[in-house]
Order: C-alpha cells, then sequence, then structure tokens
C-alpha cells in the first residue's frame, strides 16, 4: 500500500507480525438468545457486499463466527485460557 515504506522485513526484523482486531460485545449474563440475535446480525452486516467493499476500501479484513470463535481467539491472543 506504501511504496516507498519498506516493510518490517526490509529494516531487519524478520518475523515481524503486527496484527490489530476489534470485537463487538455483550454485557455479561445477556439472555443467550440476544447474545445469538447480535451475532446473526453482525455476521450479516460483515457478509453483505457493500460492507464487504467498504472494509476492503479501508484494507480492513472483516471476520465474523460464533461467541465461541470470538472466546477461543480472545483466550489465543491473551493468554488467558478459554473463558
Amino acid at each position: 500500500m506504501l511504496k516507498d515504506v519498506p516493510t518490517m522485513i526490509e529494516l531487519g526484523l524478520p518475523g515481524f507480525i503486527s496484527d490489530t482486531w476489534n470485537a463487538i460485545s455483550a454485557p455479561p449474563r445477556t439472555p443467550a438468545p440476544i447474545v445469538a440475535k447480535l451475532n446473526q446480525t453482525v455476521n450479516d452486516i460483515i457478509n453483505d457486499s457493500e460492507t464487504k467493499e467498504a472494509l476492503r476500501e479501508l484494507n480492513l479484513l472483516a471476520a465474523g463466527g460464533s461467541p465461541a470463535d470470538m472466546r477461543k481467539l480472545v483466550a489465543d491472543e491473551t493468554g488467558a485460557g478459554p473463558t
């Protein structure tokens, strides 16, 4: 994207990885049907072609999934273990 800016590997940092992610969450003890509806709605939005294009223009990659997928990602990324 930035042709005149060297990559971290080009700067001598092989194996350098930088990722950022965001999530939508609900308060603790939110009823399961509400969590399921929120999850389905967010996945529908992420999979909408206009949303995908808008995110692509911002160089963002959206990945939907289930609440269990998010719990695993948080555990994997933070080393907190499954919750």
